[in-house]
């Protein structure tokens, strides 16, 4: 799994790039082996954090996104819907066989 981590209108430190990579891992750790890339972008705006997470799996291509005030909370939030999202494919695909 490859994660690609991109900050727009704001710098990310590598403390926060390292919470982001934990917290990605973390998650998909059930899936990890068909998921290609995981694209996560955090953006700026005024005093919202929007984050945005793209995923490129077996299971077909995935996208969501969060707004929140606070950077971890975003990604808490970005990451909990992506997963949402692949388990329902997931349950699609088996449940269909």
């Amino acid at each position: 799994m490859n994660i690609i981590i991109t900050g727009r209108h704001l710098e990310l430190t590598q403390e926060n790039k390292n919470f982001i990579e934990e917290k990605t891992h973390s998650r998909f750790v059930n899936f990890e082996s068909r998921l290609h890339n995981v694209g996560i972008v955090i953006i700026q705006e005024k005093l919202v954090i929007k984050s945005e997470c793209t995923i490129t799996s077996d299971f077909g291509d995935f996208f969501a996104s969060a707004e929140e005030e606070l950077l971890e909370v975003s990604v808490e939030h970005v990451l909990t819907k992506a997963v949402t999202e692949i388990k329902k494919k997931h349950d699609k695909i088996i449940d269909h066989k």
